[in-house]
């Protein structure tokens, strides 16, 4: 269990992000949301393939109308002496109407650390994600993210050779204004081979690994 849960970490951190797009509605000024996802890139566990469960929860608070910060921590990491921290802000370039698509573009900073000066990773990623909001408080999404590996020297010593590191994604988001409800879809780092990976995972051909994850937000305050 032990070994496993490492070598999901492993994947998690060159799958940038595993988590959904905590909060695709726009807060309110003043207004915040407490979010949960679960899930990641499918592995191989045993006979079948499965999303490996990890977990992450995050918190929003609106800035401004089209600007809010978040933070998050992924749980599963943390239980086994992994920290794997991420804060950033969402700017919502233009907001979305019925089928008037709005864009947001969120710069963040991944932290990991397993608590030893010398482990100490700062990875820094831009998100873009363009929605759609066909009928109210129900939305269409997608996006992807760009993950900077800027280390030129990897964990196991050798060369870092790959410093771009995508995420193509598409999920949906359903619900009202204080609960929200995901699924998301995203091919992790699909320029990469995935032969060389701890865990087994499907790609799409040779490449990335496919992910699937569920999470749920619950907004509190702000304007009606």
């Amino acid at each position: 269990m032990r070994s496993t849960a490492f070598a999901a970490a492993g994947l998690c951190l060159l799958a940038l992000s595993c988590s959904t797009v905590r909060q695709i509605r726009p807060l309110a000024k003043g207004e915040s949301s407490a979010a949960i996802s679960v899930g990641g890139p499918i592995a191989e566990v045993g006979k079948t393939y499965i999303p490996l469960p990890l977990i992450s929860v995050g918190y929003n608070y609106g800035l401004v109308e089209k600007l809010d910060v978040e933070a998050g921590v992924n749980l599963l990491s943390a239980l086994y002496g992994i920290a794997q921290i991420d804060a950033g802000v969402n700017w919502r370039l233009w907001i979305a109407h019925g089928f008037i698509p709005g864009l947001i573009v969120s710069p963040k900073l991944f932290l990991l650390t397993n608590f030893t000066p010398a482990s100490l990773r700062v990875y820094p990623d831009v998100q873009l994600a363009g929605c759609w909001e066909p009928w109210k408080y129900r939305y269409v999404y997608c996006g992807l993210d760009n993950w900077i590996e800027y280390h030129e020297v990897r964990d196991d010593g050798n060369p870092q050779t790959n410093h771009w590191l995508p995420a193509p994604f598409v999920g949906i988001s359903l619900g009202n204004r204080q609960w929200q409800a995901q699924c998301e879809a995203k091919w992790y780092v699909p320029n990469l081979v995935n032969d060389t990976r701890a865990v087994s995972n499907i790609g799409i051909g040779s490449y990335g690994a496919l992910g699937i994850m569920v999470g749920v937000n619950r907004a509190f305050g702000g304007g009606k």
